[in-house]
């Protein structure tokens, strides 16, 4: 027996979850940064191209 008492199948399913919670966190913590950081480049965008003579 492994020295480890968890056995493998519990400690595969454990990475498993492990791997689907913190994906899903990060896309929670990230998506609204990535929003802002979206907003932000497209008001510049807008912004130079208001700014070029017709």
């Amino acid at each position: 027996m492994s020295p480890c008492s968890t056995p493998r199948p519990a400690a595969g399913a454990a990475v498993v979850v492990w791997r689907f919670v913190t994906y899903h966190a990060y896309l929670l913590a990230g998506g609204p940064v990535f929003l802002a950081m979206l907003g932000t480049a497209l008001r510049r965008r807008e912004r130079a191209t208001a700014r070029r003579p017709a």
